[in-house]
């Protein structure tokens, strides 16, 4: 069950509550057609990093202070999965975390997904997402997120295409490795307006009651 093509995965790296938890986000990319082989690990992730600040603290974003951007890393991924290359990947490390830019605490488990989308309405590696770390978006009255959230959608594909106009990258893509494998370019990004919970975040928080008696 192999992936069509060695390719990029890039990761963004960062933390919340204080430092007590870690997150991360990332998109698959292909490499571009005649980037030097073995691919320049480190080059991209340092190219990435000025783009990557500039969508995670953009105020239309609305990131939570409570959550910090660190790193980005960069790595060449085979098409068994794998690590291509026994060096690390490339990465990143912001010398000074970035700090989300809205002041204001919000529920941990509670997130926005990020769809990218392709040609394809359906079928494997039609689309793909990520998880965005606690934003700050009030909700409208019929509990969804306002339309306001097209403001993180802009974002998000101003993000990819500079990914896209990155040397060494060509374009970012959906792949899967089930069968023989299926690779979409990403031709399109949507947020839809239902908060999503990260079931994993939600799991790992203690209830902490302390029992009241009758």
């Amino acid at each position: 069950m192999p992936y069509t093509a060695p390719h990029w995965l890039i990761t963004v790296e960062g933390d919340s509550w204080a430092q007590t938890e870690t997150w991360q986000f990332g998109v698959r990319a292909l490499i571009e057609a005649g980037a030097s082989q073995p691919a320049d690990q480190q080059l991209l992730a340092n190219a990435l990093a000025a783009p990557t600040q500039t969508f995670f603290s953009h105020a239309n974003v609305k990131m939570s202070n409570n959550v910090r951007l660190t790193a980005i890393k960069a790595a060449v991924i085979n098409t068994d999965g794998h690590y291509a290359y026994q060096s690390p990947p490339g990465l990143y490390v912001y010398p000074t975390p970035v700090v989300g830019a809205q002041a204001t605490a919000v529920i941990p488990q509670q997130t926005i997904a990020v769809s990218t989308l392709t040609a394809l309405s359906r079928g494997r590696a039609s689309k793909g997402r990520f998880y965005l770390p606690p934003t700050v978006v009030a909700l409208s009255t019929d509990g969804r997120l306002p339309t306001t959230s097209d403001d993180i959608e802009v974002q998000a594909r101003i993000w990819l295409l500079a990914i896209n106009a990155t040397a060494q990258v060509s374009n970012v893509s959906v792949m899967s490795k089930l069968s023989d494998g299926v690779t979409n370019a990403v031709t399109g990004v949507g947020v839809g307006r239902v908060i999503d919970t990260m079931r994993s975040r939600r799991r790992s928080l203690q209830e902490g009651r302390t029992p009241l008696a009758l």
